[in-house]
């Protein structure tokens, strides 16, 4: 029972932040060292923060410079051959149905494409997940930002947390 209440009043209201705070500490856990090296060298926390960001955001920019037209012309290149597509599709199963002997309506095939049809659940689904990505970077950045924040005051965390324990 304790660990419902605990689950339903403490963890529920509290499950947005999750996300964000999961790839911050990933962050913090991959770039610490780096950021501490540097302070090591006499640059001050923040800037070897940022200078290790601002490397770490190019390799990704630059990864992603190249991918981003490769994926988009994929997408436009399979959205503009849908229609000849469901053409296709629509005349080969009229021909195999006749082949068959079976009386198949075009209207039967055209009412699975409408938005209440096979085809809108199909389309509904794409949106669905195209809402789940936005949200997916949505948490990234969100995360990013605080590993940033994370990553420049954790000494002054550390500290904190070693001051909360007894010394024995």
């Amino acid at each position: 029972i304790l660990g419902y209440l605990a689950y339903r009043y403490v963890l529920v209201p509290v499950r947005i932040a999750f996300g964000p705070v999961l790839v911050a500490l990933v962050i913090v856990y991959l770039l610490n060292p780096v950021v501490s090296r540097l302070q090591a060298r006499r640059i001050p926390r923040v800037w070897g923060t940022l200078i290790t960001y601002v490397v770490f955001l190019t390799v990704v920019g630059v990864a992603l410079r190249f991918l981003i037209p490769l994926v988009a012309d994929q997408v436009s290149s399979f959205v503009s051959s849908v229609p000849d597509l469901l053409g296709r599709a629509q005349q080969s199963l009229t021909d195999l149905a006749r082949r068959l002997g079976i009386d198949v309506r075009s209207s039967d095939i055209l009412a699975s494409l409408s938005p209440g049809g096979e085809a809108g659940s199909f389309i509904s689904r794409i949106f669905s997940f195209t809402a789940g990505f936005l949200h997916a970077v949505v948490v990234f950045v969100l995360g990013a930002v605080l590993g940033f924040y994370l990553l420049v005051d954790l000494p002054k965390v550390q500290r904190g947390a070693f001051a909360l324990m007894p010394v024995r």
